[in-house]
């Protein structure tokens, strides 16, 4: 069997119509930058409440707490998916969504203000496992592989575009960044209205009696750290790339401009990962960390606002391309039963990434500048590049000595 269906065993449900892979991908438009929207409105808001003890950390944690929250809550969530309706998970947190990110509208105190961002971060975890999963039960073989691109794409440019949003709107005042979170009102009209489960969806019963193999136990795992690592090497770009703009003497709106680019072409890579599926998951893995590699390296050694957008259009095709590959990877490795737990598990360790990230790369530039993060982090995707070939060598080998056995 090939390494696109050796786990896979499910059923192959009747796709839903148009309308429910729209909510899908407008569910998961609203996830990957919920914290990072309002970023723009922290300065005005350290001073509204400049009256706070430590108000210029704790501000900073607004942003950063709803990461955590949805590390440490996306592998409940996903336990939650397997036993319970995802369709139900993900039109209860799409609500909790616009409820908990809105709620800077009306909170003026800055404890009650970072529990609605944590409870934000639940939202986004649950929204995340189900719309995920949902494709995985939808959608098979390149159908799905064309889903998992589109809703890669639609989640960074739907994440740009809320950014700048939410810049727009912080110009007006601090809480009014808040606003774009009522945006998920829409989208959870369109997913009560079009989403459903799956007919054959295993139910809370019998969802504890799939366990996967040791053997799909330890390529989950492998996923899991693979998606850590990924994390930790692409954002050194957002966290670190105005500070080495800024070496440049490249002004805010220009590094606006640069990062955008490098969202399009990331989503432009998204859109054509149906057809580079068709190397093979592993393979798609290892060119896409050797292409973050190259990228991150041409950033780290550039000495012009040019070499840094070629090297950060060569990091976004890899970085375009390993994120529907992560998810397809995971979703044919497991079955339908704790399929769900497995994606719960890849979303938590990629927010934890992006948690450790800053962290690392902050200890690196204590001890050589920004551009050196860089190359720290073209140096770890190079590395992990170099892992996962030979992982694959080594399956190749043992799956030619197997069948030379068979043969005898």
């Amino acid at each position: 069997m090939t390494e696109r269906n050796q786990v896979e065993t499910s059923h192959e449900p009747r796709s839903p119509l148009i309308g429910g892979s729209v909510a899908l991908i407008a569910a998961s438009m609203l996830t990957v930058m919920a914290g990072a929207t309002i970023s723009p409105a922290l300065p005005k808001m350290a001073e509204h409440f400049s009256g706070v003890e430590n108000a210029g950390f704790l501000v900073k944690l607004v942003v950063t707490i709803t990461a955590l929250s949805i590390a440490i809550s996306a592998p409940v969530l996903g336990w939650l998916n397997d036993r319970f309706s995802r369709a139900l998970v993900l039109k209860l947190s799409v609500i909790l969504y616009a409820i908990a990110g809105s709620a800077g509208l009306w909170i003026d105190d800055l404890a009650v203000l970072m529990v609605s961002r944590s409870i934000l971060g639940v939202a986004v975890a649950g929204a995340m496992t189900a719309s995920t999963a949902l494709i995985s039960e939808w959608f098979t073989g390149e159908r799905r592989s064309r889903m998992f691109g589109l809703q890669a794409a639609a989640s960074g440019l739907g994440g740009a575009a809320f950014l700048s949003l939410g810049g727009a709107l912080a110009d007006i005042s601090w809480n009014a960044a808040f606003a774009v979170y009522l945006l998920s009102l829409p989208v959870a009209v369109l997913v009560a209205w079009k989403v459903t489960d799956p007919p054959s969806l295993p139910t809370s019963k019998t969802a504890h009696q799939s366990l996967p193999s040791p053997k799909a136990t330890g390529l989950i795992a492998g996923i899991v750290v693979l998606a850590f690592v990924i994390q930790i090497v692409f954002y050194v770009v957002p966290t670190q790339l105005p500070f080495l703009l800024g070496t440049m003497d490249v002004d805010a709106s220009t590094t606006g401009l640069v990062i955008g680019w490098m969202v399009l072409v990331q989503a432009l890579a998204s859109l054509g990962y149906r057809w580079v599926s068709r190397l093979g998951f592993r393979n798609v893995a290892l060119l896409s960390m050797v292409l973050m590699s190259a990228g991150m390296a041409t950033v780290g050694t550039s000495e012009s606002i040019a070499q840094v957008v070629a090297g950060l259009s060569i990091s976004a095709l890899g970085v375009g391309l390993v994120m529907p590959n992560l998810n397809s990877w995971i979703s044919v490795s497991t079955s339908s039963a704790n399929r769900a737990q497995a994606i719960g598990a890849l979303i938590s360790a990629m927010f934890l990434g992006q948690f450790a990230s800053p962290l690392i790369a902050e200890m690196i530039i204590r001890g050589g500048g920004t551009a050196q993060a860089f190359l720290a982090a073209a140096v770890l995707a190079l590395v992990t590049a170099g892992a996962v070939f030979a992982i694959s060598t080594s399956k190749i080998r043992q799956s030619t000595s197997r069948k030379k056995a068979k043969d005898s």
